[in-house]
């Protein structure tokens, strides 16, 4: 009868770990979700900075002294003279100012102004 009983609780403890696993597994995906999620929306805040900066820059006519036409940003989005993972494109057509911003190769934000309006995102 002791051997049952024993039997008996080895496999509720062992439910029990399994069970503890689970839970754990769950809650350490939940975690490397949330921290990416946290560095894309540090991204996107960021290029949206940017490519504010250089519409604002545009309006005042001094774009051309402030970025090159291609400018590159280093995890940190601090302006960097050499290829890095964040890069600012921009082209002017027809009094039109276009920006892309990319991560990684990925676009992450795209803005057009016009020369003397607000902003179209």
């Amino acid at each position: 009868m002791k051997n049952h009983h024993t039997s008996l609780f080895l496999i509720e403890l062992l439910l029990g770990i399994l069970a503890f696993l689970l839970a754990s597994a769950l809650c350490i995906e939940l975690f490397a979700k949330s921290y990416l999620l946290n560095q894309d929306s540090k991204n996107l805040t960021n290029a949206t900075r940017i490519a504010s900066n250089v519409a604002e820059i545009y309006k005042a006519h001094k774009l051309e002294s402030s970025y090159s036409p291609i400018t590159y940003f280093n995890s940190s989005w601090v302006k960097v003279n050499h290829q890095d993972e964040n890069v600012m494109h921009y082209t002017i057509s027809d009094d039109i100012l276009h920006i892309q911003i990319k991560h990684k190769n990925k676009t992450i934000y795209k803005l057009s102004v016009n020369q003397g309006s607000e902003a179209d995102a």
